[in-house]
């Protein structure tokens, strides 16, 4: 990273909770000491069937939340049942086959599961979306029949018998205080979990797992590690399941257990923890009560889907927050208008005026990279070099290489041949250590977090190329995270999104979530920052804002930017050199002006009716 930087901006206050924020908090807090008491006083007050009911219903509510972090990451797995039966089934042979007491075997079980998780994890977390499901489907099917098979260690089709409660554990009763207290600390562990800087990196890795690698989020460590946590916890509660049933077979753990886990995390809502809790209670109190099983409850489970599906998209809990949120009048300050946003920053011509001089320091140095796909050369033979201080425009006619230029030398492809230097150092092999050389780049489609608020989207760029202490990162509130928090304020305030730091990121103008998407780039402190095509789609007035944007970041920082643009006007503007290319070469490269007006560019873009 350069050793030079902007004088320290004003020093900017993190933007203050609203008023329906603080009351959010303090209902997380209130009312789970409402619902524990009640627990607590229910065993006296229903009979015994009801008891039974409720201590399925408390494992269902442990399974959703353990489930829930994988669902946050846009991942759907169908092998949380088959880890919860790992669990299961690893207590109930060191318990009754090996005389094993309770807590250790109820670890065992949580520790198999994990060990299972990763197993299965490293390979299938390569993959994404239906790949993902379906390896995970495969898992959950040759397990099932791996414990069908193995007679001597499972007892087969048979099952095991004769597993002990819990020693102290006499009556149901008994045994719903013990459930209460595992499941109450496993959701706890998760909301932990939830508030911390990896509960944000998870939620950004949902939201664009791109965008996350760009801004120095590993994606196939966050999921593994959401994978495994939720898998020790699937296994610790399959453990307590086989003591309180007594008695496990294969076909306790079918398929439609995965399904209803599943189910579960998207009735209730994936967006809040507490969706979990509520989307298992129903899915698993309501067959119960109506004396509804087999196949009847699988139908209840599909019907509630599709209801919620229809009804409230997002979830009872997740669309229950949103409706008082809109009804409440102190949230969200209106969004700045466009024309409002560089306020009171100046603009392009007095940016302009005051920018830091071009140097003589390579901070970016691509050397004869060249990319093929099967028979087609998408780049070929590359060269440039980018100084710091320096805006560089990169341009062609679509289909010219620009953006596979861009995978290459920000990692996210690797070249064929030839090589890319970043503050003279190669560039990492992964794309998400890519930022800790000094390079982040935006994507055309994807520049913004669209399921996280403003604040969260600079606040999850903040930092997220720094090495961290793995327990800080998991068990740290990122609220606490002052000195981040205050840069994100700070960058939020320097490009007028302020006032719009509450706003969940979809619901932005489509100029601000240009603006906001720089914002991201810049929050990871580069030498070198590449944006893919800001202004497409973008008004003339948007565009003028977004020049004079740029014209004050250059302005206050010795920071590199290499832009790709149709608009002509956009590089002629803001660039100080161009390199031009065509299917995949250099045609040209120098000052803007001269590129611009050459002969070779004008045969590219218009195939040389300009000179006709």
């Amino acid at each position: 990273m350069s050793s030079v930087t902007a004088a320290p901006p004003k020093k900017v206050s993190p933007p203050a909770r609203a008023l329906p924020a603080r009351a959010t908090s303090a209902a997380s807090v209130i009312l789970p000491l409402l619902l524990l008491a009640a627990l607590f006083a229910a065993p006296g007050m229903v009979g015994s069937y009801q008891t039974h009911l409720f201590v399925l219903c408390l494992l269902a509510v442990g399974l959703a939340v353990s489930y829930r972090p994988l669902l946050l990451a846009n991942q759907v797995s169908l092998a949380h049942g088959a880890l919860y039966a790992i669990g299961a089934y690893t207590f109930a042979i060191l318990a009754v086959d090996h005389g094993v007491g309770f807590w250790l075997a109820v670890g065992a079980g949580g520790v198999v599961a994990l060990a299972a998780s990763i197993l299965i994890g490293i390979p299938s977390l390569r993959t994404s979306d239906a790949y993902f499901f379906l390896i995970t489907f495969a898992f959950s099917v040759v397990l099932i029949s791996i414990i069908q098979n193995s007679q001597s260690l499972t007892g087969g089709f048979g099952g095991i018998s004769g597993i002990p409660y819990p020693p102290g554990v006499k009556t149901e009763e008994d045994f719903f205080y013990l459930a209460l207290v595992v499941v109450a600390v496993t959701v706890a562990v998760f909301m932990v979990l939830d508030r911390s800087r990896w509960g944000l990196e998870l939620r950004g890795v949902g939201s664009s797992p791109q965008l996350a690698e760009a801004v120095g989020i590993g994606r196939k460590g966050t999921l593994l590690l959401a994978f495994g946590i939720g898998a020790f916890f699937a296994g610790i509660l399959g453990g307590v399941y086989a003591s309180f049933i007594g008695f496990i077979a294969p076909q306790s753990f079918n398929l439609w257990l995965s399904v209803s886990i599943l189910t579960s995390v998207i009735v209730g809502g994936v967006r809040y923890i507490w969706g979990g809790v509520i989307g298992a209670a129903f899915i698993s109190l309501v067959p119960g009560w109506m004396g509804l099983g087999g196949t009847w409850e699988a139908i209840f489970g599909a019907c509630s889907v599709i209801v919620v599906m229809f009804v409230m998209r997002r979830g009872i809990v997740t669309e229950a927050v949103a409706f008082f949120r809109r009804r409440s009048a102190a949230v969200g300050a209106p969004v700045a208008p466009v024309s409002h946003v560089l306020e009171p920053s100046g603009g392009a011509e007095e940016a302009a005026a005051v920018r830091q001089p071009v140097t003589d320091d390579v901070v970016l140095d691509v050397r004869s990279i060249a990319k093929s796909f099967g028979g087609v050369h998408a780049v070929r033979d590359v060269s440039f070099q980018l100084r710091a201080g320096e805006t560089l425009g990169l341009i062609g006619p679509n289909g010219s290489g620009k953006t596979t230029t861009f995978d290459l030398i920000s990692g996210f492809r690797r070249p064929d041949s030839g090589e890319v230097l970043v503050n003279g150092a190669a560039l990492p092999r992964s794309p998400h250590r890519v930022v800790r050389s000094g390079l982040a780049r935006s994507f055309q489609a994807t520049s913004v977090f669209a399921e996280l608020t403003v604040f969260e989207n600079v606040l999850l760029a903040v930092g997220g190329q720094t090495r961290r202490n793995p327990v800080r990162r998991l068990l740290m509130p990122v609220r606490r995270s002052r000195r981040e928090r205050a840069l994100a304020a700070s960058i939020l305030a320097e490009l007028g999104l302020s006032a719009s730091a509450g706003v969940v990121a979809e619901d932005l103008p489509y100029g601000h979530k240009k603006v906001l998407g720089i914002a991201v780039g810049l929050a990871t402190e580069p030498d070198v920052l590449c944006l893919d095509e800001p202004a497409t789609g973008m008004t003339e007035a948007e565009i003028d804002h977004l020049i004079a944007i740029l014209e004050h970041v250059r302005a206050g920082r010795r920071i590199a930017i290499i832009v790709i643009e149709h608009r002509l006007a956009v590089i002629r503007t803001l660039c100080d050199r161009v390199v031009a290319l065509r299917a995949g070469e250099v045609i040209a490269v120098g000052e803007a002006e001269p590129v611009l007006e050459s002969k070779a560019v004008a045969e590219a873009f218009l195939g040389g009716a300009a000179n006709d």
